[in-house]
């Protein structure tokens, strides 16, 4: 089997502090914030493979083998992270957002992890079955021969494939753990035949709390165009 093991931060394509898009009227005199104290936050540069680089058509099984004879796939691995900048100031929720694009844009297929809301501490495993949705790793016949190793699945986390146009991922604390650190998440986009590029927008937003009593929401990059990235180019350009 082939792992793609959760091997570390990702090359940064943004970092910086939220923006505040709006503020609570009835906050309170001595519970405003100072712009200076609002989180950073970062996105990572996206990795994408070629499904069938990862899962050799040969060891496929007939139904997989059909479905990827009509349609290109591609496995990408996104990346964001939290980092709050004072004790008493903290993200209550935070998502972030895929928007696919192009003529015909792809889709989402699949997305991990939809739904974790309990801590894992442990290194776990997973994988892409024949019917291509994630699942954990227990090597079975027909499963892919290929996995994603996760060193830590963070609590609170719930995955939303549609718009299937639109993924996004939702982050929530729990009552012992803040909103704090790197998060991994999984794709598989699904796009015609022979699309030569993918490209998406990235987009982060976040509730904002000081001495729990909420400030309002913020954006990552609030007064700048979303993140164009390119998550696959065959044209050579």
């Amino acid at each position: 089997m082939t792992w793609l093991t959760d091997d570390g931060p990702a090359e940064p394509l943004w970092e910086g502090q939220l923006d505040l898009l709006e503020s609570q009227p009835d906050r309170g005199e001595g519970e405003s914030l100072d712009p200076r104290s609002l989180p950073v936050v970062a996105i990572g540069q996206p990795e994408a493979w070629p499904l069938a680089d990862l899962y050799p058509a040969d060891e496929m099984p007939p139904t997989l083998a059909t479905r990827t004879a009509e349609h290109d796939f591609y496995l990408v691995r996104l990346h964001c992270s939290f980092r709050p900048t004072k004790e008493d100031v903290v993200i209550d929720w935070a998502r972030f957002v895929v928007e696919l694009h192009g003529d015909s844009p792809p889709t989402a297929e699949a997305i991990h992890p939809e739904v974790v809301e309990e801590e894992v501490a442990t290194t776990r495993s997973f994988t892409l079955t024949p019917s291509l949705t994630f699942a954990k790793a227990a090597v079975t016949a027909g499963e892919a021969v290929f996995g994603i190793e996760y060193k830590t699945l963070q609590p609170f986390v719930w995955g939303a494939r549609e718009p299937a146009t639109t993924p996004s991922w939702d982050f929530q604390p729990t009552s012992g753990h803040r909103l704090y650190g790197s998060r991994r998440m999984h794709l598989l986009v699904r796009a015609p035949r022979g699309t030569v590029k993918g490209t998406a927008r990235l987009h982060l937003t976040a509730d904002v709390s000081v001495k729990r009593r909420l400030v309002g929401r913020a954006k990552a990059r609030r007064d700048q165009p979303p993140l164009e990235v390119t998550l696959w180019n065959h044209s050579g350009a």
